[in-house]
């Protein structure tokens, strides 16, 4: 009797299949992540930041620091969907300003909206009244699952203020209304349309008005890393941001970027829906030329926002 020529063939094919699919490795698995929002809900964040900029120019060294840390509130008035109506209340304002002064000597500027008085100086009377007029102002907002602010709202005693600082007529100024809702609107951390497996990547990129020279481009690249090996309840999402300066037409003052390094990461409670803890250090090198003057600045940037226990 004849066999077929596939006879002996075939079961060794089927068992090389078999073997090739047990020593395959998985599929990663996807993650969806969006932000969640209920009605009622409340979130307290604490925000740091420290400024150290450093130039050098005509053998002269000048270093000042600028230190904040803000305790802000998110209250969500109500849900549609999955976008949410919230208002950010800044509770809280702590600034520290330290620069040389005439005497060529570091002095230092204070101020705490808990004892709401405005520091003296020049600087603390231009700064104060804003800075008070936003301690306790509800900002209204709203924000999807992924992250996206739309309709930023600010109370009428923020705007008058900010009237009274210098350039604030033009949209461009980080002190006029515009300004103010364009980086509110660009400070959330941004999620991917859809689900992600372990370092696949998205971008942001945002403008930063940055009067008055031009405008601050940045170039922000999330790569998501899994659950956060310190915490596996959180998500780990690293970013890289990549900075270029577009200088304004017409300007005297010419700006390169000669070196920058500049990354942190983003620790999100997909469970929950929202933001843990976020840590970002950016160091950028900047070579200003003005009226055949020459001049280096160094500016290092730390920023952290972290969710307050119980919230």
């Amino acid at each position: 009797m004849r066999t077929s020529p596939f006879g002996s063939a075939c079961p060794r094919l089927l068992a090389t299949v078999a073997l090739a699919a047990l020593m395959a490795p998985a599929a990663q698995a996807q993650t969806t992540l969006r932000w969640k929002f209920h009605k009622g809900e409340t979130l307290n964040y604490s925000m740091t930041q420290k400024v150290v900029m450093k130039i050098s120019a005509n053998n002269q060294n000048i270093q000042s620091t600028i230190g904040q840390m803000i305790d802000t509130t998110w209250v969500v008035k109500d849900v549609v969907g999955d976008q949410a109506e919230v208002t950010y209340t800044f509770d809280r304002i702590r600034t520290t300003i330290e620069q040389p002064n005439v005497a060529q000597t570091q002095s230092k500027i204070e101020y705490d909206s808990k004892d709401g008085k405005i520091p003296e100086g020049p600087i603390g009377q231009l700064l104060g009244p804003l800075l008070t007029s936003l301690t306790g102002a509800e900002i209204m907002m709203k924000i999807n699952g992924r992250g996206e602010v739309t309709d930023v709202k600010l109370p009428q005693k923020v705007v008058d203020a900010m009237k009274q600082m210098p350039n604030a007529a033009g949209a461009e100024s980080m002190f006029s209304e515009e300004g103010l809702k364009k980086m509110i609107t660009q400070a959330t951390l941004p999620l991917p349309e859809g689900p992600v497996t372990k370092g696949q990547s998205w971008h942001r990129k945002t403008e930063v008005p940055t009067p008055p020279v031009g405008t601050m481009l940045l170039d922000n690249t999330y790569t998501y890393q899994g659950p956060d090996p310190s915490n596996g309840n959180l998500e780990r999402i690293d970013v890289t941001v990549q900075t270029d300066l577009k200088v304004k037409e017409g300007s005297p003052i010419k700006i390169k970027v000669n070196s920058q390094d500049a990354h942190g990461f983003f620790l999100f409670d997909n469970a929950k829906g929202h933001l843990s803890e976020s840590s970002i250090n950016q160091k950028v090198e900047l070579i200003v030329t003005v009226q055949n003057m020459e001049i280096k600045q160094d500016n290092e940037t730390t920023a952290t926002m972290k969710l307050n226990k119980g919230s």
